[in-house]
């Protein structure tokens, strides 16, 4: 014999189900909008943020979160580069312009993640303030390694924007490829194997690096690399430091969701989607454009 549900049974039952069509209506009037020349959006949410025009991302977290109402979006248009987008450009780094027609000579042979502009307005408050500065992957490449940039890349690019965005920094890196490895003004660089946590701890320890302000994970780009690094690097950041992981396959960030929740660490996911219109048409999307934001 079943029991009628409680009242209390009901009202929650009824807030589900408002929420649940809030949210489909706010998609739909949304993505209505995104679909002119909206260079990147995303949805802020309780847990995270999404792109609402990427299915594949509003269904990567439908298993997890159905019930979160949205409580605010942010629209960013384009209208001019920044000055770290054009460092970013400049040196051949794909975390720059929206490019629809890769030349002969372009760097990279795929369409550019486009992060510069939210970096941009995440790190401007700390540009003078910046001592140091960490990122994995240097874009080597030799086609050896799985995440390479291409015969064409040019290791180090992003290195040297973040040297020239951030005047009194200093910028460390890091390589599972021994033969990107270099040295300039203001970049050293080391040897790490992201997926490996004694390789990790042992890079920490040659580098000598504690109280960073910045980390950012643009090595290996899955998700079991991610979390490694992340969980024997994070604690190298300075209180309020700002950690990075780019690159996240959609298909990953329910992974990554459950990682962060377990560990209770608030984080924003940041889906860089792009919908560039001239008279070529649209820009490619791609599915790992996406990015975490985690705040020490």
């Amino acid at each position: 014999m079943s029991t009628a549900p409680s009242l209390l049974d009901r009202i929650d039952l009824f807030i589900r189900i408002r929420a649940r069509k809030l949210n489909k209506r706010l998609t739909r009037r949304f993505r209505a909008v995104f679909d002119h020349d909206v260079s990147e959006r995303c949805i802020t949410t309780d847990g995270f943020t999404y792109g609402t025009s990427d299915r594949r991302v509003v269904d990567a977290f439908a298993e997890l979160d159905t019930d979160t109402a949205i409580n605010a979006f942010t629209v960013v248009h384009r209208f001019a580069p920044t000055d770290l987008v054009k460092l970013f450009d400049h040196y051949g780094s794909d975390k720059g312009t929206v490019a629809l027609d890769h030349g002969p000579g372009a760097a990279y042979p795929w369409t550019a993640h486009t992060y510069g502009h939210f970096y941009d307005q995440l790190f401007r408050p700390m540009r003078s303030t910046t001592r140091l500065l960490f990122e994995c992957g240097l874009g080597t490449s030799s086609p050896q390694f799985g995440a390479n940039m291409g015969v064409k890349g040019k290791p180090g690019a992003s290195l040297r924007a973040w040297r020239d965005f951030f005047p009194n920094a200093h910028i460390h890196g890091a390589d599972i490829d021994r033969d990107c490895l270099f040295q300039e003004e203001r970049i050293t660089t080391a040897y790490v194997d992201q997926t490996d946590p004694a390789a990790i701890n042992a890079m920490w320890e040659g580098l000598a690096l504690r109280d960073l302000d910045i980390i950012i994970d643009d090595g290996l780009h899955t998700f079991s690399a991610g979390s490694t690094l992340f969980t024997h690097s994070f604690h190298r950041l300075r209180q309020g430091g700002v950690y990075v992981i780019e690159d996240i396959v959609s298909g990953e960030l329910p992974q990554y969701h459950r990682f962060f929740a377990d560990q209770q660490i608030n984080y924003q996911l940041v889906a860089g989607l792009r919908s560039v219109h001239t008279d070529k048409g649209p820009a490619r999307r791609i599915k790992d454009n996406n990015f975490i934001v985690v705040v020490r």
